[in-house]
């Protein structure tokens, strides 16, 4: 109804309508993407180079959850902080 359209667009939440929900990752699950990681950062340059690095890592799903991606672990990689939001803003997630 109208008067829903309005109130949710006033409370912002007209967009995380269309979101997928996504679920949690389990902690087995992000063990085991640390553990195949070493911890490291995956990214990989255009010239083959691995980032390697250990600060600030996060879980990152290669195909986003909002674009039918899932938590498995074909899906999950581990990226530093920087890489994470590099990939997001080049997919237009950012």
């Amino acid at each position: 109804s109208a008067t829903e359209d309005e109130s949710s667009k006033m409370s912002g939440n007209s967009r995380l309508a269309a979101t997928p929900k996504r679920s949690p990752i389990s902690v087995q699950l992000k063990r085991n993407v640390f553990s195949s990681a070493q911890g490291c950062c995956q990214y990989q340059s255009s010239d083959g180079v691995q980032c390697g690095s250990k600060f600030q890592v996060q879980i990152d799903h290669m195909t986003p959850v909002h674009w039918g991606g899932s938590n498995s672990i074909d899906n999950l990689r581990l990226l530093c902080r920087t890489h994470n939001l590099l990939l997001a803003r080049q997919m237009g997630l950012h």
